[in-house]
């Protein structure tokens, strides 16, 4: 019976985490889609809520993103159910694993070579007339008309000078990649925010360039997975589950965090080159970056099967011994 039960729990967790894995997608590129057709947009044009183009982009760039999303997902799954038994956690890991390896790739295999077929296409980005638009230092200028190449005529508010004045052949500068300034003031995305895709985009573009650089240099970065898998040894550490969850998810963000940071950043430099000469005869392109995910999997994975070990043995004495020592 405890077979079976382990086994229909198995079947669950992984059809649960394919459609994590599909909603998580769809979610991201249609967000992303929605955005980048605001972007585009001009006050007082019409609004297109769908782009194949830009959904296929929104795809290609969030995939990882969703990958590690719904790893955290997945765990939280496991802590709320308290799924114990080792056959799931397998399931779990062997799958999470496979999608680093197997599925991302063929992402950017197929999703990337549509979307370098058909491009996102632009919307026209003439501005439209008859709005007061602010510039950049702060000046509100009124444009009466507005040719193609966003050439304009109009009339300036100088607030600097406190005088007003006429104009009539000036190019509209762009404004930070929306068509309309009006639309970027509304809708531009905040400072945080910001800042958090710039790490996004990060990860994608070393995530691309892994891929680009060969099977083999895809397998290096694609470590990650199994360093990723192994925080579901977190769901042992504590009895409180709001604990496991907090502690699982500190740990996803750092483990991306430090895996960015070891691509990118020139104090690990040192490292890199000892390791790469004193494993100048193994075909790894970044062996910083694979053991440093191996330590952390092995740590993790050994971490979470002694608590649990520990876990049972403390049932067991507790089942056989329901009353314990103080009534002995």
């Amino acid at each position: 019976m405890k077979q079976e039960a382990s086994i229909k729990t198995s079947l669950r967790i992984l059809l649960l985490y394919v459609l994590v894995l599909v909603l998580g997608t769809v979610v991201c590129a249609a967000i992303y889609t929605v955005y980048s057709l605001c972007k585009n947009m001009i006050a007082g044009g019409g609004l297109h809520v769908f782009n194949l183009s830009y959904f296929l982009a929104g795809v290609n760039m969030f995939a990882p993103l969703v990958v590690v999303a719904s790893g955290i997902i997945m765990i939280m799954y496991i802590i709320r159910y308290s799924i114990r038994n080792i056959l799931p956690f397998g399931v779990f890991i062997i799958a999470y694993v496979a999608v680093w390896v197997f599925l991302l790739p063929l992402n950017y295999s197929v999703v990337a070579n549509i979307t370098k077929t058909n491009p996102p296409a632009d919307a026209d980005k003439t501005l439209s007339s008859d709005y007061f638009r602010t510039g950049t230092d702060g000046d509100v200028f009124y444009y009466s008309s507005i040719e193609n190449e966003n050439v304009a005529d109009g009339i300036c508010i100088d607030k600097t000078e406190g005088v007003t004045y006429t104009f009539s052949g000036v190019t509209i500068p762009r404004n930070e990649g929306f068509s309309d300034s009006l639309i970027h003031k509304s809708i531009g995305m905040p400072t945080l925010i910001d800042g958090s895709l710039s790490w996004v985009k990060m990860f994608f573009n070393i995530s691309r360039q892994a891929w680009k650089s060969g099977f083999l240099a895809w397998l290096c970065f694609a470590s990650i997975g199994l360093a990723l898998a192994s925080v579901a040894g977190l769901t042992f550490v504590s009895r409180w589950r709001l604990v496991n969850v907090l502690s699982s998810c500190i740990v996803t963000v750092g483990i991306v965090f430090l895996n960015i940071l070891a691509y990118t950043k020139s104090f690990m430099d040192p490292a890199k080159a000892f390791l790469e000469g004193a494993m100048a005869n193994v075909p790894i392109k970044n062996p910083l970056i694979v053991l440093m995910n191996v330590l952390i999997f092995v740590i993790f994975s050994l971490l979470g099967f002694i608590v649990r070990q520990k876990r049972r043995k403390e049932e067991r004495l507790s089942n056989e011994d329901p009353y314990g020592k103080e009534f002995a």
